[in-house]
C-alpha cells in the first residue's frame, strides 16, 4: 500500500511540473514565433529594397547599351531585358506599397518609411514611378531615335538614376536600423523565456526525481537478488534454455546451450535465433511465433514438441528438439526455447529404416531382373524416337533463336534510333563543355550498346552457319585508311601514335567482302587503343604470295599495350574470354569481339593469332585470300610523280619516317630522313652550302629537345628560307595549333594518321603540282526541294527525321501505317518514300507491294522506296528488296546515312515534285 501511495504521489506532481513546463513552452513558442515571422518579414523588405536598388542599376545599365547599340537583333534583345526589369522592378514596388504574400511582404510600413515614401521632399513613390515611365518610353523608341543624347536616357542617367538610388538607400538603412532594434528586443525575450525553463526543470529535479530514483535504487537491489537465483537454476539445467526478443534477437543461453551448439553465450548474443535452426525449419519456427504464441496468457507452453535441424558454430547441422514458452518481463515480451540434442535417438531410428529398406530393395530387384529383356527391346524403340524428337527440337530451336534475335535486334534498335539521333541532333545546337560531355557520354553508352547487338547477331549467324561473304570491288588502301581515320580520333585523346603502312607489292584493287575485312582490321586496332596507354599502334598489310591470283594477304595490328599471357594466347579466341576477368571490369566488352574475327577469317580463307608478352604489347596478324580486280575503270588524271623532287622528313618516331620515306620514294621522290631537329637543320644548312636545296620540308611538330616550331623558327629567321614550302605533322588540330603554324609561314599541316591521298594533295599544292589521281574532294551536296513520304508509326522517329532534315528545303509528308502510304502515293507524286517495315493495319512489305502493283497497273514510273527497319539480319534486306524497295536502312538511322541515302535514290524517276491530285 505504501508504494503504491508513493507511485500516485510521484506520479500526480509529476503531470504537474509537465503542465507548468507545457505551459511555458507554449508561451514561449507562440512569443517567439511572433517576433521571428516579425524579423523574417523585416529581411524580406529589405531584401525587396535592396533588389529594387539592384534593377535601378540594371535599367540604367540597359538604358544606355541600348541607346548605343546598332544591331537591330542586338537593340530587340536588349528591349526585351529592359522591359523586363521595369516590370520586375515595378512589381516589387507594388508588393512593397501594397503587399505581396508570395514574397513575404506585408504592405505594412513604419511612419519613418512611409514619410519615405508618400511625402516630401522624398516622395520615394513618385520618384519610382516617374523613372519607370521614362524608361518604359526609351525601351520603346524607334531604332532610329536612340543614341547617346536622347532625352529620356539623359533623364534617367543624369537627373534620377543618382538621385533614385541614393533615395533607396536612405530606405534601406531606416530599415535595417528597425530590424536591429527588433533584434535586440527578440535577444532580451529570449534570456526571459531561457531563464524561466531552467528555473522549472531545477524545480521538478529537486521535488520529483531526486525522490523517484531513491526508490528506484531501493527496487532494484531486490531485483537483482531475485535475478541471480534465477540465474543459477537455469545455469545447472541439463537442457539447453534460450531466450530471445520477440523479434528473435537472442538475450540469453545457458552453459547446456553452449554444449550443444558449440558457441559461447557473449557469441549468440544479439544475433537472430535463426542463426541455431537450419534454414529448411525456418518456417517451423516463425509458425509457432506467429500462431502457437499469440495468445494473450502471460505464459504459454508448446503444445507437443517440435523437431527441427540445428546448426552448430561450426556449420555441421544436427537433429533436435525444442519447445517453447512466452513470458512477460518488466511489460517487455520474451520467448524462452528449450532445446535437447536428440542425435543418438534418431540415429537408432535410421538404422532400423535401412534395414528395412535393405529387404524392400532385394525383392524389387528380384521383380525387375524379370522385365530387364522387355525393358530393353522397349527402351531401344524409344531412344530412337527420342533421337528423331531432338533432333527436330534442335531445329526448331535454332529457327526460334534466329526469330528471337532479330525481333530482340528490332525491340532494341527501334529506341536506340530515337536515343542516338536525338544526341546526334542535341550536338548540333549550342552546348556548353558539362552538356557537351553528358551527351557524349550517353550516345558512346549507345553506340557501345549497339556494337553489343551487333557481335551478338555476328556470332549467332557464323555458330548457325547463316553468314555469306560477298564479293565486291574494293580499294584496299581506301579500307586501311578509313579505319585509321575513324579510330584516330580515341587513340589521340590517350595519346598514342597511330599508323599504317601498306608494303610494296600489294595490289590495292581487290574483290571480296570489304565490309567483314573492315570489321576485323577495326576490331583488331579498336582493341589496340583500348589496351594501349601510351606508345603506338601500327596497322600493316604485305602480300605473301605476290603476282599469284587470289593473293594471300598477311595483315598485322601492333601496339606497345598491356600485353598478353602466353598460356592465354588461344582461350582470347574463345566467346566470351579475356585474358583475365580484371579485364572485363576494366576496360569493358562482350568478349565475342576476337571469336568474329577468328570465324571470319576462317570464312575467308586464312588464320589469326597473336604474339604477345605481359608489358611487351601484342602483334595480331592474319591472313585472308582476296582475288584480284582484272577490270577496272581507268582514271583521266595523270599518276602520281614526284620525280627529282628533293623532300627532307624530320620526324622523331621511325615508324612515321619509314612509312613517309617509302611512300615518298615510290613517287619518285627523292627523300632524306632524320630523328631530331638538330640534324634536320644540319642536313638543310649542308644542302644549301651545296647547291643543291631542298623543295619541300615534312616535319613534325611534337619532338624532345628541339620542336618542329623552333625548327620553322631557325629556317625562316636564321636561316632565311622563307620560300622553302613546310608541312606540318601533327595529332594537334586546335586553333590554338593553327595559329602557331601560321605565323611560323608553314604551308599546310596533316593531322596523323595521315592518309595517302590527304599526303599527295598537300605536297602537290606546296610544291605546285596538279593534284593526284588518289585525291579526294569531299563536296557537301545540297539536297534539292524533294518531297517525300515517311512511312512510320513510331511518333520518335518521325520527330527524328523531321529534325534532321529541318534545314533542308525538303518537305516531308507522313503516314502512320501502310494503309495510308499506299493511299497517299496514288494521290501524290513524291521523289522519295522511306518506308517502315513493321507497322500496324498494314506493315511495309505489303504496302510497298502494292504501291508496285498500282504503279504497274497505272503505267506509271517507279517511285524510289528505301526500306526502314530495326532487323540487321541479311533476310530481312532481303525480304524488303524482294517486296519492291530499291534500297534499306538499319535503325538507327544517322543523319550523315539519310541524306546520302536521299541523294542517292531520291529524284531517280520521272516524278516530279508536285501536289497534282490523279484523277
Amino acid at each position: 500500500m505504501k508504494n503504491k501511495d508513493f507511485t500516485k504521489d510521484m506520479t500526480l506532481k509529476y503531470i504537474f511540473a509537465l503542465g507548468i513546463i507545457a505551459m511555458l513552452s507554449i508561451a514561449s513558442f507562440f512569443t517567439l514565433n511572433k517576433v521571428i515571422s516579425s524579423q523574417e518579414t523585416n529581411a524580406a523588405v529589405i531584401n525587396v529594397t535592396n533588389k529594387q536598388r539592384f534593377l535601378a542599376q540594371n535599367i540604367a545599365i540597359f538604358s544606355l547599351v541600348l541607346a548605343n547599340t546598332k544591331d537591330e537583333a542586338g537593340i530587340n534583345a536588349l528591349r526585351q531585358d529592359l522591359l523586363a526589369t521595369i516590370n520586375e522592378m515595378e512589381n516589387a514596388h507594388k508588393g512593397l506599397i501594397y503587399g505581396n504574400e508570395s514574397m513575404n511582404l506585408p504592405g505594412k510600413r513604419s511612419p519613418q518609411v512611409h514619410a519615405f515614401y508618400f511625402e516630401n521632399p522624398m516622395n520615394l513613390d513618385k520618384q519610382i514611378y516617374n523613372y519607370l515611365a521614362e524608361a518604359l518610353i526609351l525601351a520603346n523608341e524607334p531604332s532610329t531615335v536612340l543614341n547617346s543624347f536622347n532625352p529620356h536616357l539623359l533623364f534617367i542617367l543624369n537627373d534620377f538614376a543618382a538621385n533614385l538610388v541614393e533615395s533607396l538607400n536612405v530606405v534601406v538603412d531606416q530599415l535595417q536600423k528597425e530590424s536591429e532594434e527588433s533584434n535586440r528586443r527578440l535577444q532580451i525575450l529570449e534570456v526571459i523565456v531561457l531563464g524561466t525553463t531552467l528555473f522549472a526543470l531545477i524545480a521538478v529535479a529537486l521535488y520529483i526525481f531526486h525522490p523517484m530514483v531513491k526508490k528506484i535504487r531501493q527496487e532494484s537491489g531486490k531485483l537483482v537478488r531475485s535475478e541471480t537465483h534465477k540465474r543459477l537454476i537455469i545455469n545447472n539445467a541439463i537442457e539447453g534454455i534460450i531466450t530471445f526478443t520477440q523479434n528473435g534477437i537472442v538475450e540469453s543461453f545457458n552453459p547446456a546451450a553452449e554444449k550443444i551448439f558449440g558457441y559461447f553465450s557473449e557469441e549468440i548474443k544479439g544475433k537472430h535465433v535463426a542463426t541455431l535452426i537450419a534454414e529448411p525449419y525456418h518456417p517451423i519456427l516463425e509458425n509457432y511465433l506467429k500462431t502457437r504464441m499469440q495468445k494473450e496468457t502471460e505464459c504459454v507452453s508448446g503444445l507437443a514438441s517440435n523437431e527441427a535441424e540445428g546448426t552448430r558454430n561450426n556449420g555441421i547441422t544436427f537433429p533436435l528438439e525444442f519447445d517453447l514458452n512466452r513470458f512477460y518481463q518488466e511489460d517487455k515480451l520474451i520467448y524462452l526455447m528449450i532445446v535437447r540434442d536428440i542425435t543418438e535417438r534418431k540415429q537408432a531410428e535410421e538404422d532400423i529404416k535401412k534395414a528395412r529398406k535393405i529387404a524392400e530393395d532385394a525383392a524389387r530387384e528380384l521383380e525387375k531382373s524379370l522385365q530387364v529383356s522387355e525393358e530393353l527391346r522397349v527402351n531401344a524403340q524409344e531412344e530412337k524416337k527420342r533421337a528423331e524428337k531432338f533432333a527436330e527440337e534442335a531445329r526448331a530451336a535454332n529457327k526460334y533463336k534466329s526469330e528471337f534475335l532479330a525481333c530482340m535486334s528490332h525491340e532494341i534498335r527501334t529506341p536506340m534510333n530515337a536515343i542516338l539521333g536525338m544526341a546526334e541532333l542535341l550536338c548540333e545546337t549550342e552546348l556548353d563543355k558539362e552538356q557537351k560531355k553528358y551527351v557524349q557520354i550517353f550516345s558512346d553508352a549507345g553506340e557501345t550498346l549497339l556494337q553489343i547487338i551487333n557481335d551478338i547477331l555476328d556470332i549467332s549467324k557464323i555458330e548457325a552457319g547463316q553468314l555469306e561473304l560477298s564479293d565486291d570491288a574494293f580499294n584496299l588502301r581506301d579500307v586501311m585508311e578509313g579505319v585509321t581515320e575513324m579510330m584516330k580520333t580515341s587513340a589521340h585523346k590517350k595519346g598514342v601514335a597511330l599508323t599504317c603502312s601498306i608494303e610494296q607489292g600489294v595490289p590495292e584493287l581487290l574483290i571480296g567482302d570489304q565490309i567483314r575485312l573492315r570489321q576485323i582490321i577495326t576490331n583488331l586496332v579498336g582493341n589496340a587503343v583500348k589496351f594501349t596507354s601510351k606508345g603506338e599502334i601500327h596497322l600493316k598489310v604485305k602480300n605473301t604470295n605476290e603476282g599469284k591470283d587470289p593473293c594471300s594477304l598477311l595483315f598485322s595490328v601492333s601496339d606497345t599495350g598491356i600485353g598478353i599471357p602466353k598460356d592465354k594466347h588461344e582461350k582470347i579466341f574463345e566467346s566470351f574470354a579475356q585474358a583475365d576477368s580484371s579485364t572485363t571490369r576494366r576496360y569493358g566488352g562482350t568478349g565475342l569481339g576476337l571469336t568474329i574475327c577468328k570465324r571470319l577469317v576462317e570464312l575467308m580463307g586464312g588464320t589469326i593469332w597473336v604474339e604477345s608478352e605481359p608489358g611487351k604489347g601484342s602483334v595480331f596478324s592474319f591472313t585472308v585470300n582476296l582475288s584480284l580486280q582484272t577490270i577496272h575503270i581507268e582514271k583521266e588524271a595523270l599518276p602520281v610523280n614526284f620525280e627529282g623532287k628533293k623532300i627532307l622528313v624530320i620526324d622523331d618516331n621511325m615508324a612515321n619516317r619509314l612509312i613517309l620515306k617509302n611512300t615518298l620514294t615510290m613517287s619518285g621522290a627523292e627523300v632524306t630522313d632524320v630523328e631530331d631537329g638538330e640534324s634536320g637543320i644540319s642536313e638543310i644548312r649542308k644542302a644549301e652550302s651545296d647547291k643543291h636545296p631542298f623543295e619541300l620540308l615534312l616535319l613534325d611538330c611534337q619532338m624532345p629537345v628541339m620542336d618542329g616550331y623552333d625548327v620553322a623558327k631557325v629556317v625562316r629567321k636564321d636561316l632565311g628560307l622563307s620560300n622553302l614550302p613546310i608541312i606540318a605533322l601533327s595529332s594537334d588540330n586546335s586553333a590554338g595549333f593553327k595559329n602557331r603554324i601560321r605565323t611560323l609561314q608553314i604551308s599546310s599541316y596533316l593531322e596523323r594518321p595521315i592518309k595517302q591521298s590527304k599526303l599527295f594533295e598537300a605536297i602537290s599544292h606546296a610544291i605546285g603540282k596538279p593534284e593526284s589521281t588518289t585525291m579526294r574532294t569531299v563536296i557537301q551536296k545540297e539536297l534539292p526541294p524533294y518531297k517525300i513520304l515517311l512511312a512510320e508509326d513510331a511518333q520518335d522517329n518521325v520527330m527524328l527525321i523531321q529534325a534532321f532534315l529541318k534545314k533542308t528545303p525538303c518537305t516531308i509528308d507522313v503516314a502512320e501505317n501502310g494503309e495510308i502510304a499506299v493511299e497517299k502515293c496514288r494521290n501524290h507524286s513524291y521523289d522519295l518514300v522511306l518506308m517502315d517495315m513493321q507497322m500496324p493495319v498494314m506493315d511495309g512489305y505489303e504496302a510497298t507491294r502494292r504501291i508496285r502493283a498500282w504503279e504497274k497497273e497505272q503505267g506509271r514510273m517507279a517511285v524510289p522506296i528505301v526500306a526502314l527497319t530495326a532487323h540487321a539480319l541479311k533476310e530481312y534486306t532481303d525480304m524488303s528488296l524482294e517486296a519492291g524497295c530499291d534500297g534499306h536502312i538499319t535503325k538507327p538511322i544517322r543523319k550523315a546515312k539519310l541524306i546520302e541515302t536521299i541523294l542517292t535514290y531520291a529524284g531517280k524517276n520521272e516524278y516530279k515534285s508536285r501536289d497534282n491530285a490523279i484523277a
